[in-house]
């Protein structure tokens, strides 16, 4: 009875503070559309998801007594949502979704890709990353100033994916198309990690 009376209790809780708030705030983002289809639905909805990753990685990275690195993952979560947030307005919205003669699927600027992107991007640089800092160095005498600047390298990386509106500019395919968006993703990765192999190679040459 006393279960019973929490599930109740605290469902009201969940449905009156969070769930109905909410839908009425995608609904005030987004009035035309319906809130599950929404590209500023989806945006906010997965800020909480990524908010809560953030806070899990950084409580694991406290009990394993690293938190440096429970930070950095949680970062690669929840950083592309929160600029994808600040861009809902000029860039991830329906109004970057456009009309094709051709059998083509339309995904626009589908803020669902490009967090998949950001994040498969992000994982790739940091894992080549310290497996070509093992290549080019020994292990244990990794020089510490090729952290920062592998992070910042993350950063810019990360930063331009999330442009995907500039840089539709400069390609001669559409990425605002299925197909697009594919054979962008395939020379984004491959463009990105070639540029790590070379700006680790400068690193062990100055340090």
């Amino acid at each position: 009875m006393i279960l019973n009376f929490m599930d109740h209790f605290f469902s009201i809780i969940l449905n009156e503070i969070i769930i109905t708030p909410l839908e009425k705030l995608f609904e005030k983002l987004n009035p035309t559309y319906s809130i599950r289809l929404s590209f500023e639905g989806k945006i906010i909805q997965f800020l909480f998801l990524c908010s809560g990753i953030f806070v899990g990685c950084y409580f694991a990275g406290y009990f394993i007594n690293n938190m440096i690195l429970g930070y950095i993952i949680g970062s690669i979560f929840l950083y592309p949502i929160c600029f994808m947030f600040l861009r809902r307005k000029t860039c991830f919205n329906e109004e970057s979704k456009v009309i094709s003669n051709k059998r083509d699927v339309i995904i626009g600027y589908d803020p669902t890709y490009y967090w998949f992107l950001s994040l498969i991007s992000s994982l790739s640089i940091i894992i080549f990353g310290l497996l070509w800092l093992s290549v080019f160095f020994n292990i244990n005498n990794i020089p510490l100033i090729s952290f920062p600047i592998l992070g910042i390298y993350l950063f810019i990386t990360t930063s331009l994916i999330l442009c995907p509106d500039y840089i539709n500019k400069f390609l001669v395919f559409d990425i605002r198309k299925q197909s697009g968006f594919y054979l962008y993703s395939i020379i984004n990765i491959l463009l990105y990690n070639l540029i790590l192999v070379f700006l680790i190679a400068l690193i062990s040459m100055i340090f």
